[in-house]
């Protein structure tokens, strides 16, 4: 459960300076999207043999849908992955030439979940928790997804069920994660 998004490369050469700006000019090659945040952590509950249901919400838009599928290709449950018309689907986009960083370009929205977002986000989970879960992976990258009532309300219901919380917190929200089974600051 958490802040899941899509990291982007644009991948090219730089054999040249800028004549207008003391900048590097990268001649492009080709781009690369890969699933980042709390979607790379379902990879890796899959790659370890388990299975994985993401929650969290994204935006309604075609960056949106094309991680989604993504998601569903790689075998991540999706049902609890919400669209949102009040924010984008969070892109971290990193220029790159000679696999060195140059820049890295970030589309998100940072806002907390609107009221009938959590709401919705609620509901999906508590289908989850009443299907059965094994345990739950609080993965916190202060873009919105998390808020405090819905961290407390996560590690509540999973406690009144004996599902363990693993919580990779962030510092906005840094004490609002007592009650988890396991903390791993960062």
């Amino acid at each position: 459960i958490g802040d899941v998004m899509t990291d982007a490369y644009l991948i090219g050469k730089v054999e040249r300076m800028s004549p207008e700006a003391p900048v590097p000019v990268l001649d492009f090659s080709h781009e690369e999207r890969r699933i980042g945040g709390a979607g790379n952590v379902a990879l890796n509950i899959l790659a370890l043999g388990a299975t994985a249901v993401i929650a969290s919400v994204i935006g309604n838009d075609a960056a949106g849908q094309q991680l989604k599928s993504q998601l569903q290709a790689a075998g991540i449950d999706t049902q609890c992955l919400l669209g949102s018309n009040t924010r984008r689907t969070t892109i971290k986009t990193r220029v790159l030439s000679k696999q060195k960083q140059l820049l890295l370009i970030d589309t998100e929205d940072r806002h907390d979940l609107s009221a009938a977002e959590e709401f919705e986000l609620k509901q999906a989970l508590e289908t989850q928790f009443q299907a059965g879960l094994d345990g739950i992976i609080l993965e916190d990258y202060n873009k919105g997804v998390l808020s405090k009532s819905l961290i407390e309300w996560i590690i509540h219901r999973a406690n009144s069920l004996h599902i363990p919380t693993a919580v990779d917190p962030k510092k906005k929200h840094f004490l609002a994660y007592k009650g988890c089974t396991l903390f791993k600051p960062n």
